[in-house]
């Protein structure tokens, strides 16, 4: 992913704080307020190996999921070629967090459509600002 980045730096000098902005965002609004207001407990896994790997706090959304798709949707507007390779990868993020049975399906659908619009809603006022 970094090295995204810098490939687009170096075509749109703007990229970055679109990027940075997006995904803050979205990371503040799930873990901070979102989680908190839901506290819903994540799902009991039987392998502890798996179980060592989640975090500890609450599962509803999936910050991951969310973060993953704010990166998308950033990725996207800049790039809009590469755009469904963008969510290809977000998508595969998500579905590893069911996998790991960190999250349900319903943590990383919600997550996804949360890292979305705030991703939009962020580079839509940024493009007004600057």
């Amino acid at each position: 992913m970094i090295i995204l980045v810098l490939f687009e730096v170096k075509k749109h000098k703007e990229f970055a704080i679109y990027l940075l902005a997006a995904m803050t965002s979205t990371f503040i609004l799930v873990e901070l307020a979102l989680k908190n207001l839901y506290a819903r407990a994540r799902p009991l896994t039987l392998n502890e190996t798996f179980l060592a790997i989640c975090p500890t706090g609450f599962s509803f959304p999936s910050g991951h999921a969310a973060v993953a798709f704010a990166a998308a949707t950033v990725f996207s507007q800049f790039e809009k070629r590469f755009s469904s390779i963008y969510y290809i990868i977000a998508f595969l993020i998500s579905l590893s967090r069911i996998y790991l049975g960190c999250h349900y399906l319903t943590d990383i659908a919600v997550g996804a459509i949360v890292g979305v619009i705030t991703a939009k809603i962020i580079t839509f006022s940024l493009k007004k600002i600057l």
